[in-house]
């Protein structure tokens, strides 16, 4: 493993429609008045934005996004609604990934509390805290090796265990070790 970034919470999940997306805007809910958080949304796949899109970074292989409306059905639109104080929309490819770090370190304080969804970071970095969602109604589903938690969406365990994540001295933690 390469660096250790104490300041994201890394999300995944075994696929499409697992809860990752819910399960990050609940936690803004839930902390948005106790720290200021930025959230990052990963996608290795390109799609079309619209024209009014705030590009700061755009090249073939790498767009980095801010965004800026919290209405819509994006998933960086909600992160922004439920209380994100900075959100990133970031298209790139496994390969372009080491770029979306520098653009981190650059960009973002270390000091701030990131959220990230992204399936392929955890290859480049050993987050503060490292969950994976996963759905027990899906077949065929590809876990990640060494999650610090893998919560069934919608679960009891997922419900109850938002209150037991928080973020102290510029890292995430979960306040029962036991979980």
């Amino acid at each position: 493993m390469t660096n250790k970034r104490n300041n994201i919470l890394l999300v995944s999940g075994t696929g499409q429609n697992c809860g990752k997306t819910s399960f990050i805007c609940d936690l803004i809910t839930q902390l948005k008045d106790q720290i200021p958080i930025v959230s990052i949304k990963i996608s290795p796949h390109f799609h079309p934005q619209s024209k009014e899109t705030v590009y700061v970074i755009r090249s073939n292989n790498l767009e980095i996004i801010r965004e800026n409306k919290k209405d819509g059905r994006k998933d960086s639109n909600r992160m922004l609604k439920a209380g994100s104080k900075e959100v990133y929309y970031i298209q790139a490819k496994d390969a372009q990934l080491h770029l979306v770090l520098d653009f981190i370190d650059r960009h973002i304080s270390s000091k701030h509390a990131i959220i990230c969804e992204s399936g392929g970071l955890n290859k480049l970095i050993q987050a503060g805290l490292f969950v994976e969602m996963f759905r027990s109604d899906y077949p065929n589903q590809k876990m990640q090796k060494n999650p610090d938690l893998r919560l069934e969406y919608n679960s009891n365990k997922y419900h109850s265990l938002l209150k037991d994540i928080n973020f102290k001295n510029q890292t995430w933690q979960l306040k029962n070790k036991n979980i």
